[in-house]
């Protein structure tokens, strides 16, 4: 985990677009549905958000627009940008993924490996920045995380930190988003043959953000184009952890491994351990920022 001088978590979210039917998710929680979506099913949706300037196809106007050759990319993955708060949001496929850890690997919560199939949704390419945070507090008079009021000098495009769930739930409502189920985001990161990093098995300190080098900060989103996830996101392991909707239980991918996705039972609900995902840390062990590691925080529902 990153902490700035050793006191504060960071976390940031990430963003996930429901691609069933015509209306998007907003702040939902758990697992996706399970039923199929059809793909005409899922243009028209697209086409009818297109046509009502809810999405658009024009990745200039994301809040963040990436260079050229990183836009042509995203464009022929078909990339479409949220006009609310300037997210690119890219399609991830339906189908099936390798979820978790063999036996003997990882950690006792991202056991047992498991296969599994989700419904076709959109992710966002990059992590939620202080520049999206600005543009929904001004707009909602919701608070800023940043200690003086301000975005801190030249951070506009560095991800938004200091975080809790709830906020993260807020700005979702807001965007017309919502935040994605763990095994959402899980397969985002790794694709669907269940790799460790987002850009294959073994551990290249380059292609991320991380404690080698001496780094102790967050980098800005896009910074390493070379690590990007099977499916053109940025940052989908190192940089910072990310909220994901589902409440977490070391013993979840069990439960999921017998077939049953539906969100895991809530027990206690006044105290909520949430997930969070590995887009970070800085400072971890590298098995840590790899895209299969889990973590809970407590929140106060």
């Amino acid at each position: 985990m990153y902490y700035r001088s050793g006191l504060v978590v960071l976390v940031v979210l990430a963003l996930s677009l429901s691609a069933a039917g015509i209306s998007y998710g907003r702040a939902a929680t758990g697992q996706a549905e399970q039923s199929g979506t059809d793909r005409t099913l899922r243009d028209t949706a697209v086409a009818q958000h297109l046509a009502h300037g809810d999405l658009t196809a024009d990745l200039t106007k994301a809040m963040h627009v990436p260079p050229a050759e990183i836009r042509e990319d995203l464009e022929a993955l078909g990339a479409v940008v949220n006009e609310k708060d300037g997210s690119i949001l890219v399609p991830i496929p339906e189908g099936e993924a390798v979820f978790g850890s063999p036996e003997g690997e990882g950690y006792d919560d991202e056991r047992p490996q498991f296969r599994a199939s989700l419904p076709e949704y959109y992710m966002g390419a990059y992590e939620v920045t202080n520049a999206q945070w600005k543009r929904f507090a001004d707009e909602t008079g919701y608070g800023v995380p940043w200690s003086n009021g301000r975005i801190p000098l030249d951070c506009e495009d560095y991800p938004v930190a200091d975080l809790n769930w709830g906020d993260a739930a807020a700005y979702c409502e807001w965007a017309g988003l919502r935040l994605p189920s763990e095994l959402e985001w899980e397969k985002a990161a790794r694709g669907t043959d269940g790799r460790d990093y987002p850009w294959g098995d073994v551990w290249d300190p380059t292609l991320c953000r991380n404690g080698v080098g001496g780094y102790d900060g967050s980098a800005p989103v896009g910074s390493y184009p070379d690590g990007r996830s099977p499916y053109g996101l940025f940052d989908m392991a190192g940089n910072v952890w990310e909220w994901c909707a589902d409440w977490y239980d070391a013993g979840a991918y069990g439960y999921y491994a017998r077939g049953d996705l539906s969100p895991y039972p809530l027990i206690c609900p006044a105290k909520i351990t949430r997930v969070l995902r590995a887009r970070g840390p800085v400072r971890a062990s590298q098995r840590r920022v790899s895209s299969v590691a889990r973590r809970g925080v407590e929140q106060l529902q």
